[in-house]
């Protein structure tokens, strides 16, 4: 019986899943340093859970009347079952994204009140503890979008459905983006320009609110945004690849769809969950940036090499095909002569 490359990409998945909460709660047994930094960070904290809460339940009103709209519009010329499983692909999406977008906020608001305590032991501390709460968004995204498109197409087999987790993703990403951003540059703009002007406050004083609310900004826009921002690019680089993969496959083959033709981007994306994992911070405690930037030498060089290794693999096998096909042809044309 052939190996489901699905299994693999589905368990790596849910491996970067795990891996990245575990990053997220060990994040949290730093110290979170004196009680001004307590205040401000609760004061951040507090207001980005407020605009997220408040922004997740606005997408999810206008991704269920999507949803319903794309089984009415599908049922009405296609057919309901095709709309319906379309309609549950965009929702999945959109929740998918909306779940790697609250990580990456709590993760990076944990993350950076312990940061700037860390700060004043060494730079090093600082480094490990960003390391950490910045991994958790890494492994959230590319994880929960390889998760998604893994469950999908095993359930379907259809990467025509899987669009619909795009379109998801695509949703979310723009809410979480542009109003991040615009929550941010408002309160930056805006009100914190006016502290500044007309109360002499400095950049970033805790005095003026809108200070809180430009930081605030940062974490909903630059973390929630970023996050569900990457997602959706991960996850339309992933189906543009497996479409690509299965009309190769069909060309090739005649008609006949090879799995490992169209997971091939998903188990391309896994093997960089596994070479996330080759990242240590904790490894050296001397010259932390230089360490840092040779463990992302060691995995690039890693991933670059199971790439290459796959690709050959790939033709040596489509070599021997076309090279068995070759010879039965020699056969019938000598039988012919004969």
């Amino acid at each position: 019986m052939a190996f489901d490359p699905l299994i693999l990409t589905t368990s790596l998945a849910v491996a970067g899943v795990v891996a990245a909460i575990f990053l997220v709660l060990s994040v949290r047994k730093y110290p979170k340093g004196n009680e001004k930094m307590i205040a401000i960070w609760t004061a951040i904290r507090e207001g980005s859970n407020a605009y997220l809460k408040r922004q997740f339940r606005t997408i999810a009103i206008i991704a269920i009347i999507i949803s319903l709209v794309i089984v009415a519009a599908f049922g009405a010329t296609v057919d309901f079952t095709y709309g319906s499983e379309i309609a549950l692909s965009f929702l999945l999406g959109v929740a998918f994204s909306l779940f790697a977008a609250y990580v990456a906020l709590y993760s990076a608001t944990n993350a950076n009140v312990r940061s700037t305590a860390a700060a004043e032991k060494s730079t090093y501390e600082a480094l490990k503890v960003a390391t950490l709460g910045g991994g958790a968004l890494g492994l959230v995204v590319i994880s929960m979008s390889l998760l998604g498109l893994s469950l999908l197409y095993a359930l379907f087999r259809d990467p025509g459905v899987l669009a619909g987790f795009g379109f998801g993703a695509s949703l979310a990403a723009l809410f979480a983006q542009l109003g991040g951003g615009i929550f941010t540059k408002s309160a930056d703009v805006g009100a914190d320009l006016v502290g500044k002007v007309e109360e002499n406050f400095p950049e970033d004083d805790p005095r003026n609110p809108a200070a809180i609310a430009d930081n605030v900004g940062d974490n909903v826009g630059d973390e929630a945004g970023r996050g569900a921002d990457l997602f959706e690019s991960l996850t339309a680089e992933n189906l543009g690849g497996m479409i690509i993969g299965l009309i190769v496959s069909i060309i090739i083959f005649n008609g006949v769809i090879n799995p490992y033709y169209v997971t091939m981007p998903l188990i391309v994306r896994s093997l960089g969950i596994i070479a996330t994992f080759g990242i240590d911070p904790e490894r050296e405690q001397s010259g932390c940036l230089r360490t840092f930037r040779l463990h992302v030498i060691r995995t690039c060089s890693w991933v670059a090499n199971r790439r290459l290794y796959g690709v050959l693999y790939r033709i040596q096998c489509e070599v021997r095909y076309y090279h068995r096909r070759a010879v039965e042809v020699w056969a019938c044309v000598n039988d012919n002569v004969r």
